[in-house]
């Protein structure tokens, strides 16, 4: 599904993506617009943002258990992402226990001159569901 790149939120006060494997120059950041709890859906903001233009950049997320992704479908791409500008895309998740569940995001840099990739780690601590 294609996604389009606006920005919507400052990144600044978004905390950074714990950086993996790869050297794509790129940068993931995240925010969580309420405190998840086990059971529930809730949303999370991904910010790509590129340290050169990319005419395509493909944002993926695995999970280790815990979290589901429901929404969007993956991967997502982004088009004609321009250096510095960040790429949002906003993914629907449910936790599934409560804990601390880790989602791999792996983003890819497509361009004619071949493709790049990085994987990043973004921890999500989620809460006893209270009802």
């Amino acid at each position: 599904s294609s996604a389009p790149a606006v920005l919507r939120t400052d990144v600044r006060q978004m905390a950074e993506a714990v950086p993996g494997s790869g050297n794509a120059p790129v940068e993931v950041h995240f925010d969580l617009a309420a405190a998840p709890t086990a059971g529930r859906p809730f949303t999370l903001q991904l910010a790509v943002v590129a340290k050169a233009p990319a005419p395509v950049v493909r944002l993926d997320a695995v999970t280790d258990g815990g979290i589901t992704v429901l929404q969007p479908t993956l991967p997502v791409t982004l088009e004609k992402v321009e250096q510095g500008v960040p790429g949002l895309t906003t993914l629907t998740i449910r936790g599934d226990a409560a804990g601390v569940a880790l989602l791999r995001v792996s983003v890819t840099l497509e361009s004619p001159t071949g493709n790049e990739s990085k994987s990043f780690m973004v921890p999500v601590i989620i809460g006893e569901r209270r009802d």
